[in-house]
């Protein structure tokens, strides 16, 4: 149900944050689609808030996984996942899970077969951004690889694909980048990351973590009909290239975080496409394309 709008004297005096905090207090995701929409969108300190309520994370302070008011699209329809946090596991055994579910540490230690890939892309990762010295970014580096070996670990179904580092990285950066919580001497990823990083993977890129990237196709399909519906020349362009925009496969694998150049920008895109249904990253590598195409509809 659409809340009312907050009112112009009260939004006249918030700062992001409270804004954010505003709007999640009142689980008023249209309030927190406008603010998505707004120069500088959630902002640094607010996007800490609003991510992890968006994603339901579990350690988020103040909201749950299954936020009641929440979008009914925000909900992965084919998950049959126990809602309650304590069982979050969707292979190993679940009589030797702790509290906050995590698995046993003998069934924790079991490598997942892609993890030789992991290592390899994440020592590639933080080229563009952030500009740090030495050992700093080689921490960083080695806490975004256990990053994602913890959550590939837990959903041990779940394939990795390469730019999938890429989209971790932008949570890990964004939830965790700080002078006070970069430990040179940790690479245990926190709970707040941990679970942002699941809840991801489950509901916004489980059809690029697979078996194969046969799901893709389908995205690609819907992209080329928006395509020949809104712009019929550069449709015609890319059915004369290639039978389908392929060009765009990064940005639709990695919600764009594979291709944009700065840490504010994807931020600014994950802002826009964390509070919308998660069919939207379609709908924004079209109007993408047409922005930069060099055959406008006229």
């Amino acid at each position: 149900m659409k809340s009312p709008d907050i009112n112009p004297s009260v939004s006249q005096i918030l700062e992001p944050l409270d804004e954010v905090r505003f709007a999640i207090a009142r689980n008023d995701w249209d309030q927190l689609r406008t603010l998505s929409l707004q120069p500088g969108g959630f902002g640094v300190e607010g996007r800490k808030e609003a991510w992890p309520y968006l994603l339901h994370a579990t350690a988020a302070a103040g909201s749950s996984s299954n936020q009641s008011g929440s979008p009914e699209p925000e909900e992965d329809p084919t998950s049959q996942e126990n809602t309650n946090s304590a069982t979050l596991s969707l292979d190993l055994p679940s009589n030797n899970s702790t509290e906050d579910g995590a698995e046993a540490s003998d069934s924790k230690e079991a490598p997942h077969p892609d993890e030789r890939q992991v290592g390899l892309d994440t020592d590639r990762s933080f080229v563009l951004y952030p500009t740090d010295d030495g050992l700093r970014k080689s921490t960083r580096k080695l806490q975004l690889h256990y990053l994602i070996v913890a959550i590939l670990r837990k959903r041990r179904k779940l394939s990795y694909f390469q730019g999938f580092h890429d989209v971790i990285s932008v949570l890990y950066l964004t939830l965790h980048d700080s002078q006070e919580n970069l430990q040179l001497d940790s690479t245990q990823p926190s709970k707040l990351l941990l679970s942002c990083g699941e809840k991801i993977s489950l509901h916004r890129l489980r059809d690029s973590m697979g078996s194969g990237l046969e799901p893709l196709v389908g995205y690609l399909r819907l992209l080329q009909r928006l395509f020949r519906a809104a712009d019929p020349a550069l449709a015609d362009v890319i059915e004369q290239t290639s039978p389908q925009p392929y060009f765009a496969l990064s940005n639709l694998l990695t919600l764009f975080s594979h291709d944009v150049p700065t840490l504010p920008l994807i931020q600014r895109i994950f802002d826009y496409l964390l509070c919308r249904p998660p069919i939207y990253v379609i709908y924004l590598a079209a109007a993408v394309s047409r922005l930069i195409s060099p055959y406008p509809d006229r």
